[in-house]
């Protein structure tokens, strides 16, 4: 899809996602700005029922991306702790650097990202994951942050030639920030 058309939020299929874009855009000045971190109404996404889905990177100038808030349902489905850690110390090393380089171009491109599939743990199963991320500045305006939601739903099986921490998108699309009114 071409970044400058307007994305089609009927195939977004967990309407709770929608409710992150609803406190996103709500702490926009508007459309071509992405708001600052301190304009999220955390209390929004807790109306939502969203904190337990949602997560907060910072991506630093120089140096590996980290989580600075993951809820608890990503936490417990990860077994382990994600908050402060570095990328590499949470995936394998390819899904580390496939994330990075989605979040820098997501900052450096002002754009957000929607993508669905399959999402492979180090228990040998997996879930069904869909996941709404968008663009978040710092208190100067520099794109610095990703405020995202996952909402998890439980899959067959993993398959077997998979490796563990996988991904399996079938769906991954990014969109200019600009094609989003500010409310």
């Amino acid at each position: 899809m071409d970044a400058e058309h307007a994305f089609d939020f009927t195939r977004v299929r967990e309407t709770r996602l929608l409710k992150l874009l609803d406190v996103w855009n709500a702490a926009r000045t508007n459309r071509h700005e992405m708001p600052q971190k301190s304009q999220i109404d955390i209390a929004a996404l807790g109306e939502a029922k969203l904190l337990p889905n949602s997560w907060l990177v910072e991506v630093p100038e120089t140096g590996e991306p980290f989580y600075r808030v993951v809820g608890d349902q990503i936490r417990t489905l990860f077994g382990t702790s994600m908050q402060q850690r570095p990328l590499s110390a949470i995936y394998t090393e390819d899904v580390a650097v496939m994330l990075e380089e989605r979040w820098r171009g997501m900052l450096e491109s002002r754009t957000f990202s929607h993508t669905a599939g399959l999402v492979y743990f180090d228990t040998h199963r997996s879930l069904e994951g869909e996941r709404l991320a968008f663009p978040v500045s710092d208190e100067t305006g520099s794109p610095r942050f990703i405020l995202g939601a996952t909402i998890y739903e439980i899959s067959p099986t993993k398959p077997e030639e998979e490796g563990p921490l996988g991904f399996d998108q079938r769906l991954h699309t990014d969109v200019s920030i600009q094609s989003i009114d500010p409310p």
